[in-house]
């Protein structure tokens, strides 16, 4: 039927290979449908990673199609050419670039969005077994520097495709990132704590922590360089994600968002220590922040010289521990005072000479 069209060799094999490249659209257009059928019956049933792949199949099944097509189209449309059409094979030529290139951009995404999708099966996984969510923090910046990474060789493969000699290229690139990791060796260190923090997730926003260096706050942040805290005063301190990494975390969040007040008092020698206790206790009990289980107690920690030290000690929220120690210290001096207990107070025993000295007979 094409002779019919033209008694041209060349002709006929452009529209042979304009009509394969329309059947390997077709194709894959029908393909990408009975897919998505396929996809959108089993997907209610969650996201195993069977389904992950079918989803990556479906969305490049129609690209990759359209380029094989092209591809089979050229060398349909080469196969009649001599060596006396020059501008012809120079216009395949590029055409075969072209192809090239989108073959290796389009498997470059198709790598990318499949690390991304088994990832997010693997992580999710972990999360369901930790009782964590890596989901959301590990996943995103692991495929951004997947996809930096892939770019970067994609990017190499087609220069070298068409030519370009990339050997200095990647040895100057390799002398600059030595450069650039001997000049920035903190940066790096706080971007590996970063990863280890996000990763190992010993805290996560909104958590309570107290940290080696001393800071104690809300994590109000997690950056790549560092991570922000939100102290008592209401400053925001930067604390960078190397030092938190490598030093000693406590999390006061968890393993629940309940802590322990304590209030100390020391009595004198001679006050009532069972009547001491009741008031303690009796105070305790009357403020709401203090839980009921486990009870609130007393203990005497010490017997100084100059008194009975005792302390008082519960369960209470995190967040209302300062304000419970304050209000029970203002009642428990208002309570002693009412009861006459004596709060302890050093006293010293002076013995006086007379100026001359013992007189002796």
């Amino acid at each position: 039927m094409i002779e019919r069209l033209t008694d041209d060799v060349i002709q006929q094999n452009i529209l042979k290979a304009i009509i394969i490249v329309a059947g390997s659209g077709i194709a894959g257009y029908f393909l990408r449908v009975i897919l998505n059928r396929a996809y959108r019956s089993i997907s209610v049933h969650g996201k195993l990673l069977y389904q992950r792949l079918l989803d990556i199949s479906r969305l490049y099944v129609f690209p990759l199609a359209v380029i094989a097509g092209f591809y089979i189209g050229v060398l349909q449309v080469r196969s009649s050419l001599t060596e006396k059409n020059p501008i012809h094979h120079r216009v395949l030529d590029y055409i075969t670039i072209g192809i090239y290139v989108a073959l290796a951009i389009v498997i470059a995404r198709l790598a990318s969005v499949t690390v991304r999708h088994f990832l997010e099966w693997y992580v999710e996984g972990l999360s369901r077994k930790s009782g964590k969510n890596l989901t959301s923090t590990v996943v995103p910046v692991t495929t951004k520097i997947i996809d930096l990474l892939l770019a970067f060789f994609t990017l190499l493969i087609v220069l070298d495709h068409v030519g370009v000699n990339i050997g200095g290229l990647v040895v100057s690139l390799g002398v600059g990132s030595l450069a650039v990791a001997l000049a920035a060796q903190e940066t790096i260190s706080n971007m590996i704590g970063w990863f280890v923090i996000v990763l190992d997730q010993p805290f996560k926003v909104g958590d309570s922590v107290k940290l080696s260096t001393g800071e104690e706050g809300q994590v109000f942040s997690i950056g790549f360089r560092a991570t922000r805290i939100l102290n008592a005063d209401n400053n925001l301190i930067m604390i960078p994600n190397g030092d938190i990494a490598k030093g000693h975390i406590t999390n006061l969040s968890l393993p629940a968002t309940t802590t322990r007040f304590l209030v100390e008092v020391q009595v004198a020698h001679s006050a009532n220590l069972g009547e001491a206790r009741r008031i303690l206790l009796d105070l305790a009990k009357q403020s709401p922040p203090v839980f009921s289980e486990p009870a609130p107690n007393v203990f005497v920690l010490n017997i100084t010289d100059t008194g009975i030290l005792l302390r008082l000690s519960g369960q209470t929220a995190l967040d209302k521990k300062f304000d419970l120690e304050t209000g029970l210290r203002e009642r428990i001096s208002a309570a002693f005072a009412e009861h006459h207990i004596e709060f302890a107070v050093p006293r010293r025993i002076m013995e006086t000479m007379p100026a001359n000295g013992p007189q002796t007979a």
